[in-house]
């Protein structure tokens, strides 16, 4: 991890202490057994979890995610989201059938990182939890992943 990323981390990890108790569990467990190749799978009820997860994952873990391209576009998010290496993936909702190309190819070089050791961060509705329960509809980036890497380690 590179100097600027580890100062990055100090900063966001002492802003989000300011507002937030996190509580982190079953990390030793999961870095005792590697820390490449996993899948995080999480769910999304707000915008600020992208920030705590990667707060906590990224020493150990460096996972990529994939980002909402929308989201993206403001220049400073996307300025850290390129410095830690998330892959913007346009919303098939917003975007429609022109984009399920851009989205193969997101997978595609998303399923051949996990192959190489990359971990990735991934929510598998794709957007912000909006009910009780997670709604994942259409969303299948999973579904792909699981099918072209089987034993590929999965961690919720």
């Amino acid at each position: 991890m590179s100097t600027l990323n580890k100062l990055i981390m100090f900063m966001a990890k002492s802003a989000l202490r300011l507002r937030y108790r996190i509580k982190v569990k079953g990390r030793d467990d999961i870095t005792s057994r590697g820390t490449n190749s996993i899948l995080f799978l999480s769910n999304h009820p707000a915008l600020i979890d992208p920030v705590i997860l990667l707060s906590v994952l990224h020493k150990d873990f460096a996972p990529r995610s994939l980002a909402d391209q929308f989201r993206t576009k403001e220049p400073f998010i996307r300025w850290f989201s390129r410095r830690f290496g998330a892959r913007p993936i346009p919303d098939m909702a917003r975007n429609g059938a022109p984009a399920t190309e851009v989205v193969k190819k997101v997978l595609s070089k998303t399923i051949e990182g996990l192959r190489n050791g990359e971990s990735l961060l991934l929510y598998p509705a794709g957007r912000l939890k909006r009910r009780f329960l997670e709604e994942i509809g259409a969303a299948s980036a999973v579904e792909v992943i699981l099918k072209s890497i089987p034993d590929v380690r999965v961690v919720l």
